[in-house]
């Protein structure tokens, strides 16, 4: 079944065959705790933290300075900043999802709390907003009249074409 695809059937259909673990492992994995959603945003922040600190404790932030005079403090910056960004930017937008699913801790409202708020604010969008619009892509998968995701980014003639799949042809394929 490797290379096959399962773009085109039901999700219930697809669940049944590329689950990589057995039943045992997943309900392991599924169980909610409020200490360990609390502890995963803490550490990501904690993590960021650390790297804002130490690229003001090096003074390697290359705007203060002329960036040829201090070509190894760059280099260092460079993949900091870069590395910070990108755990930023995944803390956004994985927060965002778990949120949207109200599924991150066990207690609901603290669930609630969160998206509406810090996620909301971090990723610049309304959490009930957004929830409304991540329950409609969920429910009308692939529709392409009520979908909101295909509706967002795709042309309607691009939607229409029988050999259209929402995705990529190749890792490149976004820098068209």
């Amino acid at each position: 079944l490797e290379g096959e695809d399962w773009t085109d059937l039901k999700h219930s259909e697809r669940k049944k065959r590329d689950r990589i673990l057995n039943n045992s492992i997943v309900l392991k994995l599924i169980q909610k705790s409020d200490y360990e959603a609390f502890k995963l945003p803490f550490t990501n922040l904690g993590i960021m933290t650390t790297m804002a600190y130490l690229i003001q404790r090096w003074n390697i932030f290359p705007l203060n300075q002329d960036i040829l005079d201090h070509l190894e403090k760059t280099t260092v910056f460079i993949p900091l900043y870069v590395f910070y960004g990108f755990r930023f930017q995944c803390f956004a937008f994985a927060g965002q999802h778990v949120f949207l699913h109200r599924n991150a801790f066990k207690t609901k409202w603290i669930n609630g709390m969160v998206l509406f708020f810090i996620v909301g604010t971090l990723c610049f969008e309304f959490g009930k907003d957004k929830r409304v619009m991540h329950k409609q892509r969920h429910t009308y998968t692939n529709n392409i009249d009520k979908d909101p995701e295909l509706t967002s980014f795709y042309s309607r003639e691009e939607l229409e074409n029988p050999m259209f799949k929402n995705v990529p042809s190749s890792r490149y394929s976004c820098f068209k």
